[in-house]
C-alpha cells in the first residue's frame, strides 16, 4: 500500500520542549484530516525517534572538522554531539514560479557563506530535515567545492526510492561516494511525503511563506543571493514563491482529494492553528525584546 507521509522535523525540534507535544499532536489530528480523502495508509514520521537514530549514526562515524546546518541551527543543536566543531548555519530555499505547476525556479541562499572561507571543510557533514531528491545537498556541495568522498550527509529523513527513472536523494548521493546518514527512511513512488510545517496558513489566509516580484527576484540575483536554474522571464509580471502551503502541491492534490468547501475551510482552520503553536515562541520572543528595548 502507499504511504503519504509526514514529517514533523524541525516544526517540532525548533519549537520549546513544552510546546512539542502540542504540534505532534496536530500532525495527529492532520493525519486523520487527510486519511479520509486519500487511499494511501498516512503516516506520521515522529522527529525526535529519527533524531536520536541520526546520533547515534553521527557517533558511529568518522569525527568531521565542520558541520554545515540547512536546518538554520535547529538539527546541530537538538543533536548535541559535535563538541568543538565548528557549525555553520548555512542553506538554500527552494523558489518556485507561481503557476499551474509551481515549477521549481532556482534556490535562494540562506546565511553567511562567505563564513566558509576560514573553517577546514575538507570532511564535513551536512545536515538536512530530509534528503529526497539530493539535488540542494549537490548545490551545496558544489558551490563549497566539497569533495564528495569526504562528505557526511546526516537527515532525518532520505529517500532510497526511484524518481522515474532517478535515483532518489540517498542512492544519488552514495553513487557520488558520500556517506549516507539517515535517522528514517522512505522509498518513492511508493511514499510521497510533505514537511508538517508546510500546512501552516499565514496572516490573511496566506498559503505562502513569503512572496517575490520577478524584480525582487532580479536583484537578488544580482546580489548572488539567488541561484536562478530555470532562467527568469525577461519581462511581465511573473510572481515566485518560498514554501507554498502543501495543499497548492500538485503531488498533494494528486493523492488527497480537497474537492467541497468544508473539508477547504477544515484545513484551512488546522492551517491557522499550526501556524500559531509552531511560532508562538516567535512571537514571544519578539514582544520580550521590545520590552527590553533590544
Amino acid at each position: 500500500m502507499s504511504r503519504l507521509l509526514i514529517f514533523e522535523d524541525s516544526a517540532v525540534l525548533k519549537a520549546p520542549v513544552q510546546n512539542r507535544n502540542r504540534i505532534s499532536e496536530l500532525g495527529r489530528q492532520l493525519a486523520e484530516l487527510i486519511s479520509g480523502r486519500t487511499s494511501d495508509d498516512v503516516t506520521v514520521i515522529r522527529a525526535e525517534d529519527a533524531l536520536n537514530t541520526l546520533r547515534n549514526r553521527i557517533l558511529e562515524a568518522q569525527r568531521q572538522t565542520a558541520v554545515i546546518d540547512f536546518t538554520d541551527g535547529v538539527l546541530s543543536k537538538e543533536l548535541g554531539c559535535f563538541d568543538d566543531i565548528p557549525i555553520l548555519n548555512l542553506g538554500l530555499s527552494r523558489v518556485k514560479k507561481l503557476d499551474d505547476r509551481l515549477s521549481g525556479q532556482g534556490f535562494l541562499l540562506r546565511g553567511d557563506w562567505n563564513a566558509t572561507t576560514y573553517i577546514d571543510l575538507s570532511h564535513p557533514l551536512l545536515l538536512d530535515d530530509v534528503n529526497w531528491s539530493g539535488r540542494s545537498i549537490i548545490e551545496v556541495m558544489n558551490l563549497l567545492k566539497i569533495n564528495p568522498q569526504n562528505c557526511l550527509v546526516g537527515n532525518l529523513t532520505t529517500n532510497w526510492g526511484l524518481f522515474g527513472d532517478k535515483k532518489g536523494g540517498g542512492n544519488l548521493l552514495q553513487n557520488m561516494g558520500v556517506t549516507v546518514l539517515s535517522g528514517s527512511n522512505v522509498n518513492t513512488p511508493e511514499d510521497d511525503g510533505f514537511h508538517l510545517e508546510d500546512f501552516c496558513v499565514y496572516s490573511g489566509q496566506s498559503l505562502f511563506q513569503r512572496k517575490l516580484s520577478l524584480d525582487e527576484l532580479r536583484t537578488l540575483k544580482q546580489k548572488g543571493m539567488f541561484l536562478d536554474q530555470a532562467g527568469l522571464p525577461k519581462n511581465g509580471s511573473a510572481e515566485f514563491v518560498i514554501n507554498p502551503n502543501n495543499l497548492l502541491m500538485p503531488s498533494f492534490k494528486k493523492r488527497v482529494t480537497i474537492s467541497d468547501e468544508e473539508a477547504i475551510k477544515a484545513f484551512l482552520s488546522f492551517g491557522e492553528r499550526l501556524n500559531r503553536e509552531i511560532h508562538i515562541h516567535d512571537e514571544l520572543n519578539i514582544e520580550t525584546r521590545t520590552e527590553l528595548n533590544l
